[in-house]
């Protein structure tokens, strides 16, 4: 299967400034670093065409000097790596350690081997993971020039103790406050960094945990493992491995969740390995869920595997649920083969009737039926669509009053006059057409519902039942008179069989006399 598209969404270095054993130490040896690990957190998106990738594959990583050709510094293979909705994470350095002097300042670039297809262009080595540098850090100025005697750097206003001058503030001698702007720093996790090396960002915190880095202006990470909040005023309040790339964004925590770079506003609340791509979005919780790049303002709720990829499109929960067009919402249990698939605008989608059918009740807190609606007569009296797609209504007598007995010849004259027309709603196209009469003349002729603008289906068939009863009687009143006229017509017809027997005995004897006569007559007469 080839491998067609690479994106690096997560490149976190693990790593350590030197330490100071003592404040007061004036001597300080610039290549005196505290023992920590040389790994890479690598994370990866990985796509086969337009899809994303799920399958367990082999990789391998090397490092060069240059982005073609150039020298290789370093190599290392990993297997059957986990890819879920195109995500991989893999710990770079776990196999075959880092040295330190790979990185002195000059580029490098990683190159990506996946299964028997290695990627291009290769990845440059950026800004973050030259914290690896920190290991030679070329002075310590304030400890080089702290006085051997108390200095009175903290003082006590009251209850409270504030330093003397504008101070960063750092629970570990190894992790790093960058820029000129360190004063405004908070960094009291391990091994942790504020701000950048390459830039002068300001207030910038990391409240504790471990190898956290808050990078840019007002980036907040508050504790966990692992975590980045690189860009301005983007948080990232604990878990492990989380990235909040996006401007005032927002991890609650989880694992490895990742808010992309470039976009602005968008929360994630929690959960493992979820993925917003746009702005103004919300992932709550739950697995492997996506926002795409398009679903500008989307929202999913939790659950695992759902993907929204139309603007302010919402997946309330579920398994394999894909709002792929805008403005729909979603929710019910999908497979990978068979998700719960959205591709119409403007749709509302509770599951897709192959996996698990649902039951949706209205009113109603038990619902038997695809569609029930109510339990009494004052919200819907139990109206459902049955499984077959029937619409059922609720027509006990119990939910019935005042009842009104009709003449069936009347209604049957009204409805000779009621005009019937074929016609289209507007809106539709032309060649959708219907028959039926209108509301204002049904309701002219029978007064029947609230609104004269509408006919209830029930009414429609009350009016023909009753139509039909004066048929059938009047039907019933002909054939009664026409039993009368066959037995009456029987009758003659065998009076008439008489008759004509009657007469043809008549003619015989007639034609007797006859012939007697002329026996009788002389002959020669």
């Amino acid at each position: 299967m080839k491998r067609t598209a690479l994106v690096l969404i997560s490149l976190i270095w693990v790593v350590s400034l030197f330490g100071l054993d003592n404040h007061n130490d004036l001597i300080i040896n610039t290549q005196d670093y505290r023992s920590v690990p040389l790994e890479i957190n690598y994370q990866g998106y990985l796509m086969d065409n337009d899809s994303t990738v799920n399958d367990t594959l082999n990789m391998e990583f090397k490092l060069y000097t240059q982005s073609t050709g150039g020298t290789q510094l370093w190599s290392e293979s990993h297997s059957n790596v986990i890819i879920r909705n195109g995500i991989f994470n893999v710990i770079l350095g776990s196999n075959n350690p880092f040295s330190a002097t790979y990185f002195n300042g000059n580029p490098l670039w990683l190159e990506t081997k996946i299964a028997s297809q290695t990627l291009s262009p290769r990845k440059k080595i950026v800004t973050v993971s030259y914290a690896v540098r920190s290991f030679y850090a070329d002075t310590a100025v304030y400890a080089q020039s702290a006085p051997a005697s108390p200095d009175n750097d903290w003082i006590v206003i009251g209850n409270i103790l504030a330093p003397f001058m504008d101070y960063g503030l750092s629970m570990r001698q190894t992790n790093n406050l960058w820029g000129i702007y360190d004063s405004t720093h908070v960094c009291l996790g391990v091994n942790s960094t504020t701000g950048s090396s390459s830039s002068n960002y300001s207030y910038c915190t990391v409240g504790g945990g471990s190898g956290n880095s808050a990078i840019q202006d007002g980036a907040t990470v508050g504790g966990g493992l692992s975590n980045i909040a690189d860009e301005i005023y983007s948080t990232v309040a604990g878990g492990a491995t989380n990235w909040a790339q996006g401007a005032y964004s927002a991890i609650g925590g989880g694992h490895e969740n990742m808010i992309s770079n470039g976009t602005i506003f968008s929360n994630i609340g929690a959960g493992f390995m979820n993925v917003i791509e746009t702005d103004s979005a919300v992932i709550s919780g739950g697995v492997f869920n996506t926002i795409l790049p398009v679903a500008f303002g989307s929202n999913i709720n939790g659950g695992s595997n759902n993907q929204c990829g139309g603007f302010f499109s919402t997946v309330a929960g579920g398994l394999y649920v894909l709002a792929l067009a805008p403005q729909t919402f979603g929710w019910g249990h999908g497979s990978p083969s068979d998700p719960v698939l959205i591709q119409n605008p403007n749709s509302i989608v509770f599951g897709d009737g192959t996996n698990i059918p649902y039951n949706f009740g209205i009113n109603n807190e038990n619902p038997l039926f695809p569609l029930h609606v109510g339990t009494n007569p004052t919200n819907g009296n139990g109206a459902f669509l049955s499984p077959g797609g029937v619409w059922t209504n609720g027509c006990s007598r119990t939910f019935k009053e005042n009842f009104i007995p009709l003449k069936s010849d009347e209604i049957l004259e009204k409805v000779l006059s009621l005009p019937i027309y074929r016609y289209n709603y507007k809106g539709e196209s032309q060649a959708i057409t219907h028959i039926s009469p209108v509301a204002e003349d049904f309701y002219q002729l029978f007064e029947t519902g609230s609104d004269p603008r509408y006919i209830a289906g029930i009414d429609m068939g009350g009016v023909a039942i009753l139509a039909i009863q004066e048929l059938a009687r009047q039907n019933q009143k002909i054939n009664q008179n026409l039993e009368l006229l066959t037995l009456e017509n029987q009758q003659l017809s065998s009076r008439c069989d008489q008759l004509e027997q009657e007469i043809e005995e008549l003619r015989s004897e007639l034609q007797t006399i006859r012939d007697d006569v002329k026996a009788i007559q002389p002959r020669g007469e």
